[in-house]
C-alpha cells in the first residue's frame, strides 16, 4: 500500500466515524457542547485570574490564553485520535480484525477509534487561540514558527502517549492510565512549565511527558522569545522523539495478543 492509500483510508474512516455521529444529532450537539466546557472553563479561570491580580509574571492576558487554548487544542486531538475505546479493545484483545487489514498499523488505530466528540473541544479552543492571537498583533515569521513546532510537538507527544497505552497494556493492564496521564498533562500545560521551577519543569513537562514541546515551546516561538539555535533545537528533538517512538511502537505491538491473552 503506498501513502495515498493510507490516506484514502484515513479520510475514509474519518468520514464514516463523523456520518455515524451526526446521525443522532441532538446528541452529537450535546456532546459538542459538553467538550467545548474546558475552553470555557480555562478562559473563564484565567479571566479571573488576571482580573484580580497581575497574574503569571513575565505572562501577558492574551499571552496565557494562547498557551492554554494551545494545550486544550492538543488534548483535544489526543483524544480525537486515541479514542478511549482503544484502551479497552486493546486489553480484551479485539483488534484482531482491524489489524488484519492491509494497511500501516498506525494508520489503523488512529482511524478506527476516532472521538469525534472530542472535536467540540478543538473548536472551542481554536476559536479562543484564533480571539487571543487577534489581540496580540504578532509577526507572521512569529506565527509560522509556532504552526511548525505546534504540528511536530503535537506529533511527539501524541507518539508518546500511544506508547504508553501499550506499556500500560503491557505491564499495568490498566484503561485508565493514560487518559489520567494525558488529564494531567493538560492541567499541568494550562500555565507556563517554567513556574514548576526553570530546570526541572522543563525537564520534567519536555522529556518525560513532553506536553511542553507541543504547547510551551510553541507559545515561546510565536512571542518571539525562542531563539534560531533554541527553535531548531526543538525542531530536532521532536524528530527524534517521532522517530524513535515509532521504532518503539511497531517493538511493543508485537506484545499484543488477541483475546486479552
Amino acid at each position: 500500500m503506498g501513502i495515498l492509500d493510507e490516506i484514502a483510508y484515513i479520510l475514509n474512516r474519518q468520514y464514516y466515524a463523523w456520518k455515524s455521529f451526526i446521525a443522532y444529532r441532538l446528541s452529537a450537539l450535546l456532546w459538542f457542547f459538553n467538550n467545548s466546557f474546558t475552553a470555557v472553563a480555562s478562559y473563564v479561570s484565567i479571566t479571573v485570574i488576571y482580573a484580580i491580580s497581575s497574574g503569571i509574571n513575565g505572562w501577558s492576558y492574551y499571552q496565557l490564553l494562547m498557551l492554554s487554548s494551545t494545550v486544550n487544542m492538543i488534548t483535544g486531538l489526543l483524544y480525537y485520535f486515541l479514542n478511549p475505546n482503544l484502551s479497552h479493545e486493546l486489553l480484551a484483545g479485539q483488534l484482531d480484525p482491524a489489524l488484519s487489514r492491509p494497511f500501516n498499523k498506525l494508520s489503523i488505530l488512529i482511524s478506527d477509534n476516532i472521538g469525534v466528540w472530542s472535536f467540540g473541544s478543538v473548536l472551542s479552543n481554536l476559536l479562543i487561540a484564533v480571539y487571543a492571537l487577534a489581540h496580540l498583533h504578532l509577526a507572521i515569521s512569529f506565527i509560522i514558527s509556532y504552526i511548525i513546532l505546534l504540528i511536530l510537538g503535537t506529533a511527539g507527544f501524541g507518539f508518546f502517549m500511544l506508547i504508553m497505552l501499550f506499556i500500560a497494556y503491557k505491564f499495568i493492564k490498566s484503561e485508565e492510565f493514560v487518559w489520567r496521564m494525558i488529564d494531567f498533562a493538560n492541567t499541568a500545560g494550562d500555565y507556563p512549565i517554567n513556574i514548576y521551577g526553570n530546570l526541572i519543569g522543563i525537564a520534567i513537562f519536555s522529556l518525560l511527558i513532553p506536553v511542553g514541546l507541543a504547547s510551551y515551546f510553541p507559545a515561546l516561538a510565536l512571542f518571539g522569545r525562542l531563539s534560531l539555535n533554541y527553535f531548531i533545537l526543538i525542531i530536532l528533538v521532536n524528530i527524534a522523539i517521532i522517530l524513535f517512538s515509532y521504532k518503539i511502537f511497531n517493538l511493543l505491538l508485537r506484545s499484543y495478543n488477541s483475546g486479552g491473552g
